[in-house]
């Protein structure tokens, strides 16, 4: 099971909602996270979307995730900190 942590200031974030939709079937199941934010201040810009997709398999959790813009990041672990910066 993934647990899923966020580390807020309100004087550095700007998270205005998260999204969560689940699917399931016999291979395993896939959460997949919205994370919306107000403002991005590196780069600045506004209404930023970051996505999570967590896949579980049997005793395995996948995360991937936006490891700064057009990289993706993959964790093994089941946790997942959203922290600033």
């Amino acid at each position: 099971m993934l647990s899923l942590s966020i580390g807020f200031n309100p004087d550095l974030w700007t998270l205005e909602s998260v999204c969560r939709r689940t699917i399931e079937n016999k291979r395993g199941k896939i959460d997949i996270y919205i994370f919306y934010f107000a403002v991005q201040f590196l780069p600045f810009h506004v209404w930023d979307y970051e996505p999570v997709i967590v896949y579980e398999s049997g005793n395995e959790v996948t995360c991937l995730y936006d490891a700064l813009h057009y990289y993706i990041g993959c964790s093994k672990k089941p946790e997942l900190v959203i922290s600033y910066p």
